[in-house]
């Protein structure tokens, strides 16, 4: 059987949040079968040269403030040459990042975090405009040791089998 969609939240914006150094961007996801992530595809673009982006599967704290847990290391992660982005004045394109196969748990929460290795930016898209109460994104300013959370909803792809 081939790869599969299992997960995807779809909003197009003009708006973004935006990685760099330090400054890490989380968005959660609730698995609705049990199945093995393969592939996280992300709508993203870029400013200037952010290098390698790495996209890592984390397990989340689920209801209530839905932060991810990095204390115990990602659970899979993949990575992605942010230099062959579309720049920022160009539409975002769906980036497709393979990740090490890690079999997921239905109605378990867990987190997508992206970050850059440099200073500029890789972008990931979504919108703020009618967000639902309970779609939270959170970003870190500190390598993933505290997070901030906002109302936001970033687009994302889960693939598997």
């Amino acid at each position: 059987i081939g790869i599969s969609l299992f997960e995807s939240q779809l909003v197009f914006e003009d708006e973004f949040m935006n990685a760099y150094g330090s400054r890490w961007v989380a968005y959660f996801f609730q698995a609705e079968s049990n199945h093995t992530i393969e592939k996280v595809a992300l709508y993203l673009n870029k400013e200037d040269a952010p290098g390698i982006i790495t996209v890592a599967i984390y397990p989340n704290e689920g209801s209530g403030n839905f932060k991810p847990v990095i204390g115990g290391g990602a659970l899979t992660s993949g990575t992605t040459d942010g230099d062959t982005l579309p720049s920022e004045i160009e539409t975002p394109e769906w980036r497709e990042i393979e990740v090490i196969p890690y079999s997921l748990v239905s109605g378990t929460w867990y987190s997508i975090v992206l970050t850059a290795t440099l200073g500029y930016k890789v972008n990931w898209y979504g919108t703020n405009e009618n967000v639902r109460p309970d779609q939270w994104r959170h970003f870190s300013i500190d390598n993933g040791v505290n997070w901030y959370a906002g109302q936001f909803d970033l687009t994302y792809k889960i693939y598997g089998r």
